[in-house]
């Protein structure tokens, strides 16, 4: 169970059966994974000022903070290369309207250049180890040598602010949008079936004769699942788990042969009217399923 969870989760394997776009994701899952301390550390100054951090100074923090360096500058380009996937060259395989995509793409993107703007308007307001060690943001550092101390200390405390309120609002607005696969695909991977994929649970089917349903007897049995109350919570939460890839579509046999199935639209219309019948913070009234560009 551990190893599935670390290949499919931290390591991303199945994303990569898309080379570019997988890459891409990946490098935006890893800054998500590397941003978690970072986070931490920077509600840790506001609280206690500009010059602490989490590490107190130590070796492990410097280590870390050039390693978040080129991880901050691989998501940059990852978001801005996915952007342009998004906007440009627009794939079939992608849903529109993306104004949810949009959204999510200017939280990760302004997330990025905030903290290098506050990390780089800090080194000048005082002598920092790391910067040593944090190539990216030591060169913007540089290009901004110039600034009076007073003017640094507005541009730190301004993209402080900014980092913190994007933070708040990017978890605040995850569980009502469809990136909730963000939270819900690493609960779906760890409780997810060992048993081979693919394999069907026998129905119990069975012979009824007429003689056997009395006038008052309105229902038949179900074989099958026609309502998503007849679903486990387990499949429920693979409808949120569903990143909207589209792989599904790619390796389903009826739709490679022109067939009108789309296993993909099946689950996303199945998420859809499960919010519009939750009654959770995430419910989304009239959302409606994909529309093909």
């Amino acid at each position: 169970m551990l190893w599935l969870f670390i290949k499919q989760v931290i390591a991303q394997y199945y994303l990569f059966r898309r080379p570019f776009t997988g890459t891409m994701h990946a490098l935006v899952f890893w800054g998500f994974l590397a941003f978690m301390l970072a986070s931490l550390n920077h509600v840790f100054e506001g609280y206690f000022g500009y010059t602490n951090s989490i590490f107190f100074g130590s070796a492990v923090g410097h280590y870390y903070f050039g390693f978040l360096d080129i991880m901050a500058a691989l998501t940059t380009v990852a978001i801005l290369a996915l952007a342009f996937r998004r906007g440009v060259l627009r794939p079939k395989t992608l849903t529109y309207p993306s104004w949810e995509s949009w959204i999510i793409i200017g939280f990760i993107f302004f997330l990025m250049v905030t903290y290098f703007f506050g990390t780089a308007f800090k080194f000048q307001l005082g002598s920092f180890p790391e910067k040593d060690m944090m190539l990216i943001t030591g060169a913007l550092a540089n290009l901004l040598a110039q600034v009076t101390d007073e003017t640094a200390l507005v541009g730190y405390k301004v993209n402080w602010w900014i980092h913190l309120l994007l933070l708040i609002g990017f978890a605040m607005y995850i569980p009502n949008s469809k990136h909730l696969h963000l939270v819900a695909c690493p609960v779906n991977e760890f409780l997810g079936d060992l048993e081979p994929r693919g394999v069907q649970a026998k129905m119990d089917v069975f012979e009824m004769d007429e003689d056997d349903l009395g006038e008052d007897d309105d229902e038949l049995p179900a074989f099958g699942k026609s309502k998503l109350e007849q679903f486990a919570w387990t499949d429920l939460l693979d409808l949120y788990a569903c990143i909207e890839c589209g792989r599904c579509t790619d390796f389903c046999p009826a739709y490679r042969t022109d067939k009108n199935l789309n296993p993909r639209d099946i689950i996303l219309d199945m998420k859809h009217h499960l919010l519009d019948l939750a009654r959770y913070p995430c419910r989304q009234k009239g959302r409606k399923g994909p529309r093909r560009a």
